[in-house]
């Protein structure tokens, strides 16, 4: 079954929203006398951070999956002869001599 992560990255913005319109209200709640009503809302507004963090991390994961899953290209093969090359001068590299 595929994803929507598009639409689950729409709910994690709804869950930010959410989220600082609990903070506002337990604000306003917490400054007119009800500071019981203030901190239930700040504990679900806390639980609506948490789902909007864990929501956007396993987005981020499926499509890092998503990249990974599609073929690289592969490198072009160097031939032998490319691995002697000349110094910054133009000399060719000096081939160490055997001592008989």
């Amino acid at each position: 079954m595929r994803m929507d992560l598009d639409r689950l990255v729409r709910v994690a913005g709804m869950l930010e929203r959410l989220f600082y319109c609990l903070m506002f209200l337990a604000l306003a709640l917490a400054l007119t006398g009800s500071a019981g009503s203030g901190f239930l809302l700040l504990v679900l507004g806390s639980c609506a951070q948490v789902g909007r963090a864990a929501l956007e991390e396993f987005v981020d994961r499926e499509r890092a999956r998503g990249e990974r899953s599609k073929p690289q290209p592969q490198p072009l093969a160097r031939s032998r002869s490319g691995s002697r090359r000349a110094d910054r001068r133009g000399r060719a590299p000096r081939v160490a001599k055997r001592a008989s």
